[in-house]
């Protein structure tokens, strides 16, 4: 299984990429994860490749539980985006809801660099739901 994660802004705070790495190397023995920064969201789709499912991450997309976001885990390759502090536009949500999901972490909105590692601690958590182990509790 591929995992990308297209995010605009870089996380810079060290705890947070100690953190970061810490969960990625868990999801390693589940997946190949990548991550990438982009200049534009115009460039996600560029990036994007044509079997890859997308799921972008917006406030306006539908909120999942723990299990539901699990789900998200059968597709063969996914691409999550992350947006920038002020969301995606009207137009890459729309087609993204063409080529894939809109999902929402919460109604909260949060700082991108959270939302990444929030992302990165489901992701751990949906392949640990899906192998039964006891993170997921």
């Amino acid at each position: 299984m591929k995992i990308k994660l297209f995010t605009i802004g870089k996380i810079k705070e060290k705890d947070l990429l100690s953190y970061e790495r810490e969960l990625k190397k868990r999801i390693s023995s589940f997946a190949e994860l990548s991550d990438e920064v982009v200049e534009k969201e115009e460039h996600i789709f560029k990036k994007l490749n044509h079997d890859e499912r997308l799921i972008l991450l917006d406030v306006s997309g539908k909120e999942l539980s723990s299990s539901e976001f699990s789900r998200i885990l059968d597709y063969p390759k996914i691409a999550f985006a992350i947006g920038s502090h002020e969301g995606f536009s009207k137009k890459t949500l729309q087609e993204a809801g063409k080529k894939g999901d809109i999902i929402s972490l919460s109604k909260l909105t949060f700082p991108h660099r959270l939302c990444k590692i929030i992302l990165i601690e489901q992701i751990y958590r949906g392949f640990c739901i899906k192998n039964n182990l006891p993170y997921a509790k």
